[in-house]
């Protein structure tokens, strides 16, 4: 019965071991293909677009604060800026990694 255990023990390590192995050549392989990658957007372009989506914000805000409430068009552009920066975030920040 100790042969087995033991055995069983040793088994499950080299699994859990493999499984290691198995994921760090994955996250290796993701970072390298990240790095190759080439960006959808330069920096300029990425921050150009921003600092357009940024201003659509700032308006709503301003409107927001003065008590001026937001019509289903405006709404609507306030949802696409936000869909946007975060779309430029996740392009920069996550696939960069």
């Amino acid at each position: 019965m100790l042969a087995e255990d033991l055995l069983h023990t040793l088994r499950t390590e080299d699994e859990e071991l493999q499984a290691d192995a198995a994921l760090d050549h994955i996250d290796r392989a993701r970072r390298e293909w990240a790095r190759k990658r080439p960006a959808s957007l330069t920096a300029r372009q990425a921050l150009e677009c921003m600092r357009f989506e940024v201003l659509v914000v700032r308006i709503c805000a301003v409107d927001m604060e003065q008590g001026v409430g937001l019509n289903g068009d405006d709404m609507a552009r306030l949802r696409l800026a936000i869909d946007r920066i975060e779309t430029i975030a996740r392009e920069v920040l996550d696939d960069r990694g």
